[in-house]
């Protein structure tokens, strides 16, 4: 169907809803059993459409990079011209390098070539794990499998969504990031031929930004899926390790201690308690928004809840604005919550009680992920044998923290606690 289509289908039913929960508003009730179920019916189908309709965005604008940007035209090359390892040609290099990196797969070091062999050895940065039966043990996913389980772990973690800053690193040795508290200063007036002679400093300090190694444990694979060529080891390995690695990384970005582990976002947010008990109103909603210094509601500003919460967000209605909750109707525009995008997380409560931590409000730019060059695939070619299976595993190294000294008001994430 074409994406215009699935807009306009989207619209339909989510004008449905809000008919729906202005009724209910209007005369002063809460829905019934019926009418509920209903709502989140029609809820349901408009998020499976907002879905595809984000995929086929997705794929219109792959489609449209590689119609046009150069480093995807392989131009028509001379007989004699190197080919693979030994060409000029990036695209080339990649395509050889991926080539050798699946037989090693499907097949460990006996299967390859010598000149395979070499591709991979060529592309190994830095130290690699000795497994049992593989010389020389792991080696980096390709650039461009490593971007699919990315993008496979983002739809598994909301805190690998978040604008957050990214940084990469060549190595895991400690790292600080300086911050400052400037909170309390200003610039001053100067008359005319008066020289500028007060001094005010900042508050300088830093944050420790380690790195931790997180492992997909392992995956184990028969001998004869690996033989077929019907089985798609790309698809399967993409997913499973995207999955896992994008779990564990999502739940310590978001409830990590610090202490051995990244510093997830809740953990350093500063509490904003609603005014009614076991959930939150429209008026919390705003409180929360306003809590935050207005310095921090830019661009990279985001709400984050589990979905449960979005669910329950979506039937809060104000008499004189309407409905907390905006649907995105153009294509690629997210749903919004106040009128800001909104980050599904569901390491975060999901459930609607006392105490409970129900929403976050802050600017995600000021929480750093740090990685160490890339996805490493471990394979596993005599351990298993027995049962005539090879494990894979995959590790990647990474950390996170808030890189921010602010505290209290100034703080650059706030967090809706149920009275």
């Amino acid at each position: 169907m074409p994406i215009n289509d699935l807009i306009h289908k989207r619209g339909n039913i989510l004008e449905e809803a809000r008919k729906l929960l202005e009724l209910v508003t209007t005369e002063k009730r809460s829905m019934t059993e019926e009418e509920n179920s209903k709502f989140d019916a029609m809820h349901k189908d408009a998020d499976g459409l907002k879905v595809t309709i984000d995929q086929e965005v997705r794929q219109r604008d792959a489609d449209a990079l590689y119609a046009t940007d150069k480093r995807y035209m392989v131009p028509l090359k001379d007989a004699n011209a190197p080919f693979g390892a030994d060409s000029a040609d990036p695209k080339e290099r990649a395509a050889a390098h991926q080539e050798a990196f699946w037989r090693w797969v499907r097949q460990g070091h006996e299967g390859m070539t010598q000149e395979q062999r070499s591709i991979l050895a060529a592309e190994t940065r830095g130290p690699i794990l000795t497994t049992t039966g593989a010389p020389g043990g792991g080696y980096w996913i390709p650039t461009l499998l490593a971007g699919q389980v990315w993008e496979t772990a983002k739809w598994y973690g909301g805190m690998l969504q978040a604008p957050a800053t990214d940084i990469n690193s060549g190595g895991g040795e400690p790292m600080n990031l300086p911050t400052a508290t400037d909170v309390s200063n200003s610039g001053s007036l100067l008359a005319e031929g008066t020289a500028a002679t007060t001094q005010t400093n900042p508050t300088f300090s830093n944050v420790a930004l380690n790195v931790y190694t997180y492992s997909s444990d392992i995956v184990a694979v028969s001998v004869q899926m690996l033989q077929d060529s019907a089985f798609d080891i790309q698809a399967f390995l993409t997913k499973a390790l995207g999955v896992r690695l994008g779990r564990i990384l999502n739940n310590h970005y978001t409830l990590g201690s610090g202490t051995g582990q990244p510093q997830g976002v809740v953990t350093a947010a500063v509490v904003f308690t609603s005014s009614v008990t076991n959930g939150f109103n429209y008026t919390d909603a705003v409180g929360l928004y306003h809590s935050l210094d207005v310095a921090y509601r830019g661009p990279n500003a985001r709400f984050m809840l589990n979905d449960a919460v979005v669910g329950y967000a979506r039937k809060i209605w104000d008499t004189y604005t309407g409905p907390i909750w905006q649907a995105g109707f153009m294509a690629g525009d997210p749903d919004r919550i106040l009128g800001v995008p909104y980050i599904v997380n569901n390491d975060m409560t999901s459930t609607i009680t006392t105490g409970k931590l129900l929403m976050l409000y802050g600017d995600f730019s000021y929480y750093a992920r740090r990685a160490v060059q890339g996805v490493q695939l471990v394979r596993f070619g005599e351990r298993y044998m027995d049962m005539l299976q090879v494990g894979f595993l995959a590790y990647v190294r990474a950390g996170g923290v808030v890189a921010s000294a602010e505290t209290g008001s100034q703080a650059p994430f706030r967090m809706l606690k149920a009275l």
